[in-house]
């Protein structure tokens, strides 16, 4: 009986995230002629605008900022959406950062939380579709503890090079 309610657990688990990943889908700004950083700012507001958390973007070397497809944009958004909602689930914690870092080789984006950190029975369907996320666009993803406290989420986006 035990196994049967663990299956049932599961899978009502997995139905919630694909359902709240459908209903992000909608909720995803249009990215078309739009910056990234302003795009993730607004995201942001509008998350933490329905949420008990508080959520800040931030973001460094606006001056150093290179263009980016729509294709990235989108991806780019939707890894913060997940993050975030990680944060939200696991996380425990109040306050959840964005930073968008302009390097002269590259773009960074963090998703910073306060909370407990994730641990190793926290990396399920969430972190999958992260690290698939990343992957569409050539960034490398990494997912780890913060110190002192909380969950670093990091995308690393090497500029096109054509």
């Amino acid at each position: 009986m035990q196994d049967d309610i663990n299956r049932i657990a599961n899978d009502l688990g997995f139905a919630m995230n694909t359902a709240r990943s459908l209903v992000w889908d909608f909720r995803l700004p249009e990215v078309h002629e739009r910056n990234i950083g302003d795009l993730l700012e607004a995201l942001c507001k509008k998350i933490g605008g329905s949420a008990f958390h508080s959520l800040q973007f931030v973001e460094v070397m606006k001056e150093w900022e290179r263009p980016l497809g729509d294709g990235e944009k989108k991806e780019l958004c939707r890894i913060v959406q997940e993050a975030v909602d990680i944060s939200f689930m696991f996380s425990n914690g109040w306050c959840i950062q964005g930073l968008l870092h302009w390097h002269a080789d590259r773009m960074s984006l963090e998703i910073l939380d306060d909370g407990e950190g994730i641990t190793g029975e926290q990396q399920g369907f969430g972190i999958d579709n992260l690290h698939r996320r990343a992957k569409r666009i050539g960034a490398a993803l990494t997912v780890q503890r913060n110190q002192p406290r909380g969950t670093e989420v990091r995308v690393d986006l090497p500029y096109n090079v054509s």
